[in-house]
């Protein structure tokens, strides 16, 4: 098998320490634990960070009671074809519906990301931390009929969530996880450049914890020579 890989596109933020992380969570803390040249021969870090920090993929324990962890499933589930889709028409606090689906070939398997442009606003700002556009549940269960793999999002939450909700309910999640279908929040705006292009695997795996609602992931576009 000769398969060559023509490209790597790399979707996932970079995190440091102090990062920002979701509503009523702490931020992130790294440290530098070990020195080399401070009677050490190597240099190490201590992060102490919630599971839903940067790039990070979202379980359906998250928002189901008896939901699936994310080390039950086999790693194969977290890659797919991508399906690069352009929203960047919804605007502050806006929800996207099933006609702003329609059009863009998702089939069965797809992992559908989509892009706001809110890449740009990432930081402790309001229009990050609460006033992004997102996936409302109509647009959820157009999703899952489409029994798509999985769904990324630029903004740091898949669905608009009202200011006056932070603590939900998240019935767009419910909706996706109900399906086993696994959610990528806080991408970096890196597949702006492959807006309909069908051609781009992408693998989104993440740090297999044990019993947690999600974890971080590199998420990744791979484009193969032809």
């Amino acid at each position: 098998m000769n398969v060559k890989v023509k490209a790597v596109h790399d979707f996932s933020v970079t995190v440091g320490d102090g990062d920002v992380t979701w509503i009523h969570a702490a931020s992130v803390k790294i440290s530098r634990r070990r020195i080399i040249g401070q009677n050490d021969n190597v240099n190490a870090e201590d992060l102490v960070a919630p599971v839903h920090f940067g790039t990070h993929i979202d379980f359906p324990f998250h928002n189901i009671p008896d939901g699936t962890t994310g080390e039950k499933y086999p790693a194969s589930l977290f890659i797919g074809r991508g399906n690069f889709i352009d929203v960047s028409h919804k605007k502050q606090n806006e929800v996207l519906m099933p006609n702003d689906l329609e059009g863009h070939d998702i089939q069965q398997g797809d992992v559908v990301l989509l892009h706001y442009n809110w890449y740009r606003y990432r930081g402790e700002n309001d229009n990050y931390l609460y006033d992004y556009p997102g996936l409302g549940v109509e647009a959820a269960k157009y999703l899952v009929a489409k029994k798509i793999r999985g769904v990324g999002t630029d903004a740091y939450n898949i669905e608009q969530t009202p200011r006056e909700k932070p603590k939900g309910p998240f019935y767009a999640h419910i909706e996706l996880h109900k399906a086993d279908i696994w959610i990528i929040e806080a991408l970096s705006d890196n597949f702006k450049t492959l807006i309909g292009r069908r051609d781009i695997m992408v693998a989104a795996f993440p740090v297999k914890l044990a019993g947690t609602s999600g974890a971080p992931a590199r998420v990744v576009g791979i484009e193969f020579e032809n």
